[in-house]
């Protein structure tokens, strides 16, 4: 099996990028702040993958408009800001649902939204776009 550190893909996207599609090649974020990450995972209660810490110090998301790069469905890259914002939210209606389970009948709890909180949400998804 062959291990790929993050900076060989990074360094692939990159150079396709830079050749097929400069403008969405402009729009990745300079790295992240280390200090950023190490206030995150406190306040999220979680210790960031390594593959994810790297990644992040090698560029902290893409920046929103048109051409912005995207994982598909998955949407853009999200920045240590968004991992923040958005894990948080999904925590939040997670524990609004997890309340509201206690009023459902057994058989219906699996169709309620769930989010574990050790899980980071890396994408913006579909979400994003206005």
């Amino acid at each position: 099996m062959i291990m790929l550190t993050v900076d060989e893909p990074w360094d692939r996207v990159e150079s396709w990028l830079v050749r097929h599609a400069p403008v969405t090649h402009g729009l990745l974020r300079p790295p992240a702040v280390p200090a950023d990450i190490e206030a995150a995972e406190p306040r999220l209660g979680v210790a960031f993958p390594s593959d994810l810490r790297r990644s992040l110090l090698r560029h902290d998301g893409v920046e929103l408009q048109e051409g912005t790069l995207r994982l598909d469905y998955y949407g853009p890259l999200s920045g240590v800001g968004e991992i923040v914002r958005s894990t948080e939210f999904l925590r939040e209606v997670a524990e609004d649902v997890a309340q509201e389970e206690g009023e459902l009948a057994e058989e219906e709890h699996d169709e309620c939204a769930y989010w574990p909180r050790e899980r980071l949400l890396v994408t913006l998804g579909i979400g994003w776009q206005k």
